[in-house]
């Protein structure tokens, strides 16, 4: 093996001390459950359509993606259909992002 290559698989001490004050941190328990509670929210401003297309194609219910061809087959909708929904989805959630920021 390489040094170059031994050394990306090696872990360097400051990157231990990182993992180490990271898990350590209290406001980090929290975050994703409050990153959580806010996705939720704003996909139930979502149609449940554009909703369900975004659970399945981000692993939200089963923490496996799906892509599209695998959606249109559970939904029995076009993949053309799948790809407009997510888009759709994704535009509204952008929008609502930045008009809240204003």
């Amino acid at each position: 093996m390489s040094s170059n290559l031994k050394d990306l698989r090696t872990p360097r001490k400051d990157d231990l001390d990182k993992k180490e004050t990271a898990s350590s941190s209290p406001n980090l328990s929290t975050t994703p459950q409050k990153t959580i509670d806010r996705v939720e929210s704003s996909l139930d401003k979502l149609s449940i359509f554009s909703r369900m297309v975004l659970r399945m194609r981000y692993g939200l219910e089963t923490g496996a993606p799906m892509d599209h061809e695998e959606i249109s087959d559970v939904l029995q909708i076009r993949v053309s259909r799948v790809k407009e929904l997510e888009e759709i989805a994704l535009r509204h959630l952008a929008y609502k992002k930045r008009a809240l920021k204003h």
